[in-house]
């Protein structure tokens, strides 16, 4: 009778896990990379003037609040991509 305990060693080894580890991050690093981008842009879009980046919290002041919390979520999308 075959249950839960009858485990057999697939092709998960320390290589795919580094890896998939690895490659997550790289990921990570490219959504943030594109955030930060976007965050300028909308700066440098921004005709009131009163908006900023603030390079000491790497975040932009004075922008549409909405708009910045949607596009912060792309880390979240391309690090799904990255899995």
């Amino acid at each position: 009778m075959k249950n839960y305990l009858d485990v057999k060693e697939g092709k998960n080894s320390w290589k795919r896990y580094l890896s998939t580890t690895i490659l997550a991050s790289v990921f990570m690093l490219v959504g943030s990379t594109i955030y930060i981008v976007a965050e300028m842009v909308m700066v440098a879009l921004d005709e009131s003037g009163k908006s900023y980046f603030d390079y000491d919290e790497g975040i932009a002041v004075g922008v549409n609040a909405t708009l910045d919390f949607l596009i912060s979520h792309i880390v979240h999308v391309f690090w799904l991509f990255g899995l």
